[in-house]
C-alpha cells in the first residue's frame, strides 16, 4: 500500500506481476516474473537506452555543426559550397544509419547501475557534452579547412568550381570518360 504513491509519482513505475492490484494499476510497467533480477535488468537496459540516445544526439550535433560551418565557410571564401547536395545527403544518410546501428547494439556498461536515476527535468545534453560537441566540431572544421584550402599542395586535391566538389585530377579524367560515350576512353580510365 505504501508503494502505490511512489510508483504513481515515478516517471516509470514498476510492479511485480503477482503484486497487489493497486500497485499494478499505478505502475507504468508490470514485470512478467517476480524475480528481482528481472527488475534490475529492465532498469539497466532502460538506462542504457537513455545513454545511447544521448550519445546519438551528441554525435548528430557534432556532425551537423561541422558540416554547416564547412558549407558556410565554403560559401564565404569560395563563393559556393565545397560539398554538393548529393554529397550532403550521403553524409547524412551514412552518419545517421551507421551511428544508429552502432549505438543501438551497444550493451550496457557494468557501472550503469551505480549511476543515480535521471530526473525528467534534467537536460539531455549537459554542459560537459556541449563542450565535447564544440571541441570535436572545431577539430573537424579545422581538418576540412586544411583539406579545402591546402589540399592541392598537400594531397593533390583541388576544388573544382564547375561542379562544386573536392576532387583530384585523376578523378576528373575518369568522370569525363564515363560521362562521354567513348568506350575506348572508358576502358583506358578503368585500367
Amino acid at each position: 500500500m505504501n508503494d502505490v504513491n511512489a510508483i504513481g509519482q515515478a516517471d516509470v513505475g514498476f510492479a511485480m506481476g503477482t503484486g497487489k492490484t493497486m500497485a499494478r494499476d499505478a505502475a507504468s510497467m508490470i514485470m512478467a516474473t517476480d524475480e528481482f533480477f528481472s527488475l534490475a535488468r529492465a532498469i539497466m537496459w532502460g538506462r542504457n537506452i537513455y545513454t545511447n540516445v544521448r550519445r546519438f544526439v551528441q554525435f548528430q550535433f557534432t556532425c551537423n555543426i561541422s558540416t554547416l560551418v564547412t558549407v558556410f565557410m565554403g560559401y564565404c571564401f569560395l563563393m559556393e559550397s565545397p560539398l554538393n547536395a548529393i554529397q550532403l545527403l550521403w553524409i547524412n544518410l551514412l552518419m545517421d544509419t551507421l551511428a544508429a546501428l552502432a549505438l543501438a547494439t551497444t550493451p550496457p556498461f557494468t557501472n550503469i547501475m551505480s549511476e543515480g536515476p535521471v530526473q525528467s527535468s534534467n537536460a539531455t545534453l549537459v554542459p560537459v557534452i556541449w563542450r565535447q560537441v564544440y571541441a570535436i566540431s572545431l577539430w573537424n572544421i579545422i581538418v576540412m579547412a586544411i583539406v579545402i584550402f591546402a589540399g592541392k599542395g598537400m594531397y593533390g586535391i583541388e576544388y573544382d568550381r564547375h561542379n562544386g566538389v573536392l576532387s583530384s585530377v585523376e578523378d576528373d579524367q575518369c568522370v569525363i570518360a564515363f560521362n562521354s560515350e567513348d568506350e575506348v576512353l572508358q576502358q583506358e580510365c578503368c585500367n
